[in-house]
């Protein structure tokens, strides 16, 4: 038999008798494949596989007994005795191949099996029906910390501690009462102390008879889905107890979900909101682009922040902060949108309160600067006229007398132009200017808002600062960064006010907060530095933002650096700072710089060659004090004068006059009728009279309100009589003579 095994190609072991046929058959390298004589010494042949059968090998042996026996009765003890197949002496050759391949084809099945068994990381469990394991794979060994050929054969009290032990006897007992597959969780420790959460599935499985011959037990691990579980748990916890408002769209912008916040903001529950769009807050208040530039962004992967007004379920209106953004799967893919959605109603109501509470504080300051100012010039100016009046003075003293009203009265149109350029209502006016007699003549000013613990010095430059800027609204810059300094230093300090010249190189213009080719070239520079407390960068990034502050509630004037750098941006000039904490801080103005003076110093208000005329002239003014001025000023340049109280008054004047009138100069604020009102009424009557409005408001103002539509025709007040004759030369579209 061995020479015709090995000619069909296979390796032949032989054993003498049964006991040794054992010992080979259940080595962890025993033949897969056993050939054995019924009739051994030591052990016969069903005794040899009754007992390797028993063992329950992952790995079993397929034997084939070879007997002499025929009848069926032997052969039926031999298959109980768990033989595979039998073959009778004496043998035919061919039957013994064609019966050791059949016996190979299952081995190789049965080992693909086995090794698909071993390859599943779940863990899995054969037991018979009396508890007797017939099979596990590597995975249920490592969990058990037992050699498989221990556990295989063995009962759970032979390879588990007691409890588990009884933990398989409860198991087995509830199988075979209920024969059905059972299900559940357990939690199980490994031999290295780690413990991992299992689902469990038993299944028994039933003989030819359908009686229960025994059951498999299948264990996965869910340690990690659960752990994931509890943490989408927490997570939807979360979310569902936000106090922010969430709402979470499909890509179409369908609503799937939204959470109790959300239903107490817009007042639309999940039954109202899912499956509709966010359209339903929709207030009307954003153009359809507002929108488009959110889909855009969303589209792109980017996250959008920004401010809606919305609109709730009952038709209230709501200011909502939002931040909405795309979700991604693991992929990077976006499958959704989310919202998050914060009520800012009552905090902006409550900004609101705030920035009028501190419009208020700054208009009570500058009420009392203001009024100190006007004080001192009107004291000037009553005693000066009162000592003029009496006639107890020599000529020359009374010269000087008027002289001082006249100043005063500059000083007081100089501080009107001053709180115009603060209120922003004052339109650009640029001449050519010397920076240093700007700085200078801001002198006295600051003294009255710097305190006395701080010193300021003035340091300008030799040469004439030329530079063609408005003259109030440069002073407001000044002003503005000065009082900045001020509150920079509440225990006192230096403040120190600079000009130079300055040729500005690209490295240079670096500093600011845009950089632009055109930067560079010659400048006038104003540096104004302080001894302050300094701020950090972040700050410095910030500090010429609308309504960014570091000051305190309360504090501030309202007029900050954003306007600052408003105008000077206006002028085609640029701004920069430097500064530490603990530092002080240096701001650096930068105005292109006029190189050679162009511009003479203005009109003389006594020149003798003022332009006149012999035109009629019809003024309307309620103010009788101004009529008077302005009658006695009209009539010293040679003009026809006729005058009129009211807007009513004037009309009544122009229907009984005979002669022509050339000229309406009218106040733009009368009560009743008032001059543009006027000015409307006599074109429709006398197209042919022209029209000159006096206001004391700006021109920004009175042109806002819709009362004048060309400056030409406007004539600020206070004026006086050489800005009068000019304005009415060129209103009258007559030269300039005298």
């Amino acid at each position: 038999m061995r020479r015709v095994l090995e000619r069909l190609g296979h390796e032949v072991e032989i054993t003498c008798d049964g006991a040794e046929a054992l010992e080979r058959l259940t080595a962890p390298d025993a033949a897969r494949l056993a050939i054995m004589d019924w009739m051994m010494p030591e052990l016969d042949g069903l005794d040899v596989c009754r007992r390797v059968k028993n063992l329950g090998s992952m790995n079993p042996v397929y034997v084939i007994v070879l007997t002499a026996r025929r009848e069926k009765e032997d052969l039926l003890q031999a298959f109980e005795a768990g033989a595979d197949d039998f073959i009778s002496k004496p043998f035919d050759q061919d039957e013994l191949a064609a019966r050791l391949q059949v016996g190979q084809r299952i081995i190789e099945q049965q080992s693909l099996l086995s090794s698909l068994i071993d390859s599943i990381p779940d863990l899995i469990y054969f037991s018979d029906g009396s508890g007797r394991c017939l099979g596990c794979n590597r995975a249920f060994a490592r969990y058990v910390g037992r050699n498989r050929t221990e556990i295989v054969g063995s009962r759970p009290p032979d390879f588990f501690d007691r409890a588990r032990a009884e933990e398989y006897r409860e198991l087995r007992e509830r199988i075979e009462r209920d024969e059905a597959p059972s299900r559940y969780s357990k939690w199980v420790t490994y031999p290295d102390g780690e413990s991992r959460l299992m689902d469990c599935v038993t299944t028994p499985f039933h003989g030819p008879h359908e009686e229960m011959i025994g059951w498999i037990e299948v264990s996965r691990d869910i340690t990690e889905r659960h752990r994931i579980d509890r943490e989408h748990r927490r997570l939807a916890a979360v979310v569902e107890q936000a106090a922010e408002a969430i709402m979470i769209t499909d890509l179409d912008g369908n609503i799937q979900y939204v959470n109790p916040a959300f239903q107490q903001l817009t007042g639309y529950a999940t039954e109202d909101a899912v499956g509709c769009t966010p359209n339903i807050l929709k207030s009307g208040t954003h153009e359809d682009a507002y929108y488009r530039k959110i889909w855009t962004a969303l589209e792109k992967g980017e996250i959008w922040n920004g401010r809606f007004t919305n609109r709730g379920k009952n038709g209230h209106f709501f200011e909502a902060e939002s931040v909405i953004f795309p979700i991604r799967n693991r992929e990077g893919e976006i499958t959704n949108y989310a919202s998050i959605m914060k009520d800012v109603t009552q905090e902006l109501h409550l900004e609101a309160q705030l920035r009028q509470a501190q419009k208020m504080n700054a208009v009570g300051q500058l009420a009392g600067g203001v009024a100190h100012d006007f004080n001192n010039l009107l004291m000037v100016i009553r005693n000066s006229a009162q000592f003029a009046l009496e006639g107890k003075e020599s000529p020359e003293e009374v010269e000087e007398d008027l002289t001082a009203v006249i100043d005063a009265a500059k000083q007081a149109a100089t501080l009107t132009r001053q709180l115009l350029a603060f209120s922003r209502k004052q339109v650009l006016s640029p001449r050519q200017l010397d920076l240093n007699e700007v700085v200078l003549g801001l002198e006295n000013m600051l003294q009255r808002v710097i305190p006395e613990n701080i010193r300021i010095r003035y340091n300008v430059a030799e040469d004439p600062c030329l530079c063609r800027v408005d003259h109030g609204q440069i002073e407001q810059v000044i002003v503005n960064m000065a009082v900045n300094a001020r509150d920079a230093m509440p225990g006192g300090g230096t403040l120190i006010i600079e000009t130079r010249h300055a040729q500005l190189s690209r490295q240079d213009a670096e500093e600011f907060i845009e950089w632009e080719e055109e930067c560079t070239g010659r400048y006038v520079l104003l540096m104004i530095s302080d001894s302050g407390v300094g701020m950090d960068r972040d700050t410095m990034h910030h500090i010429f933002e609308p309504f960014f502050t570091t000051k305190g509630v309360g504090k501030g004037t309202g007029l900050g650096l954003s306007t600052a750098y408003g105008i000077i941006k206006q002028h085609g000039g640029h701004i920069s700072v430097y500064s530490e904490p603990g530092s002080g801080t240096t701001f650096k103005v930068y105005l292109p710089e006029v190189r050679e003076k162009t511009e003479t110093a203005g009109r003389q208000e006594q020149s003798g060659d003022l332009p006149g005329g012999g035109e009629t002239i019809l003024i309307a003014e309620d103010e009788p004090a101004v009529l008077h001025l302005a009658t006695r000023m009209l009539r010293l340049l040679g003009y026809e004068v006729l005058e009129a109280r009211s807007g009513e008054e004037a009309l009544e004047v122009l229907d009984r006059y005979k002669g022509h009138v050339d000229l309406l100069f009218a106040d733009v604020v009368m009560p009743g009728m008032d001059g543009t009102e006027l000015a409307g009424k006599v074109s429709e009557r006398y197209p042919d009279i022209r029209v000159l409005f006096a206001s004391g408001y700006s021109e920004f103002h009175v042109k806002d309100q819709g009362m004048i539509h060309d400056e030409n025709d406007l004539i600020q007040k206070p004026f006086v009589l050489a800005d009068l004759a000019h304005k009415i030369r060129k209103v009258l579209g007559a030269p300039d003579s005298g």
